[in-house]
């Protein structure tokens, strides 16, 4: 009797990776073409777990640590997502790079002396006990981060994110990135793999760059292509999941949005936590003598701090938060100032009963002659330094 398969109920994995311009200074200009960022942003997507600088110049006892491995590749680890249609999946995101000796500005030497455009097509990917990276401080201190390995054994790669920056990159022209971007497109074509074409930087893109990349994605198999920026946080999970569609074509096709449509949504997302966030704020903040750490513990399981905290980072809450401290502050000492002034005729009729004997003083004159009233220390408060609004405020 034939035992009927049992079905494998574990969501699929797809391991993806990252590609684009990669080298010595010379051949990339002074910085990276973005494709770190992309794949902090996918893999980490909260504010407070986006760096911008991940330094491709390495220490020879950095390159050898556990996380680089001596590999010219980053494991980036792995990220859960859930499609539209419900459907699980998880995500292994590998990106392939070149790092350069802080000594010789060489490329450092590894296991595999191939050059970049050939070893970033491989399809098996091994490493052992390589961990997952997070930043670039992370490096000799791997014992303060979450130590996460990358899979035993080979990894079978699924498909390529082909990056093209289409900033104006310091020290580097577009065509130069061209030439290469055309190279490596035609070694991963080679492997029969998907790709999408990612352009990274959108933020800071040059309209003609944009222009001859869709041309190129056009002349190559009509190769679709995403216009991101992992700073901006904008069509980054668009650009993986276009992937992960073209590998498992069950999956529903994402519909690509264009950046400038793409950043009307995130910018109106983010206006929308942020308003949700300042009604938190002004309702559990009353007083100006709060502190942030004990206002921030006391928001922490809040939805409306944590959707803020999410997309704009705990920096911008806090600052937030410092500004509304501040209004109730600046109403705290005018209604100090109201009270005082309404007093002032009266504490005046009292002491000084007779103008005439202020009349021809100066300001420092006449606070002399009122410091000698016998009644003046039940009206004033003398202070040393301190000037009377930051008195007022902390009482």
């Amino acid at each position: 009797m034939m035992m009927a398969k049992k079905q494998d109920v574990r969501a699929p994995t797809y391991n993806l990776v990252v590609v684009g311009l990669s080298g010595t200074e010379k051949e990339k200009g002074q910085c990276g073409v973005g494709k770190s960022c992309l794949c902090n942003r996918f893999v980490r997507p909260s504010a407070d777990d986006f760096y911008l600088d991940h330094t491709s110049v390495l220490s020879t006892s950095d390159f050898g640590g556990r996380v680089v491995n001596n590999d010219h590749f980053l494991f980036w680890g792995e990220a859960g997502r859930t499609t539209e249609e419900g459907q699980e999946c998880r995500i292994n995101v590998v990106e392939q790079t070149e790092f350069i000796d802080d000594q010789t500005f060489q490329p450092h030497r590894s296991t595999a002396l191939q050059p970049y455009i050939k070893r970033a097509a491989s399809t098996k990917l091994a490493s052992a006990e390589k961990l997952m990276y997070f930043c670039t401080d992370q490096l000799g201190l791997e014992q303060d981060f979450e130590q996460k390995q990358m899979p035993e054994g080979k990894l079978m790669v699924d498909g390529f994110l082909l990056c093209i920056d289409v900033s104006r990159g310091m020290n580097r022209s577009f065509e130069d990135q061209m030439k290469f971007v055309t190279n490596l497109y035609n070694q991963l074509a080679k492997t029969k793999k998907p790709v999408v074409v990612v352009l990274s930087k959108c933020d800071e893109g040059v309209e003609r760059y944009i222009k001859d990349s869709h041309t190129f994605a056009l002349t190559k198999k009509n190769l679709q292509v995403v216009e991101t920026s992992a700073r901006s946080n904008v069509n980054v999970e668009l650009a993986f999941l276009t992937l992960v569609q073209l590998i498992d074509k069950s999956r529903g096709k994402p519909k690509i949005i264009p950046y400038f449509e793409a950043l009307k949504q995130q910018s109106q997302q983010i206006a929308t936590a942020k308003d949700r966030y300042e009604w938190l704020v002004n309702r559990i903040v009353k007083n100006h003598n709060e502190t942030w750490p004990a206002v921030s513990h006391r928001m922490k399981s809040a939805p409306e701090y944590k959707g803020y905290v999410f997309l704009e980072g705990t920096p911008k809450a806090k600052k937030l938060f410092q500004q509304h401290v501040h209004r109730l502050k600046q109403e705290h000492i005018e209604k100090r100032r109201k009270a005082y002034l309404s007093k002032l005729p009266q504490v005046l009729s009292v002491l000084l009963p007779e103008l005439d004997e202020i009349d021809h003083l100066s300001w420092s004159g006449v606070q002399k002659v009122l410091e000698t009233k016998r009644d003046f220390c039940q009206w004033f408060v003398v202070l040393d330094d301190t000037p009377w609004e930051i008195h007022t405020a902390h009482r």
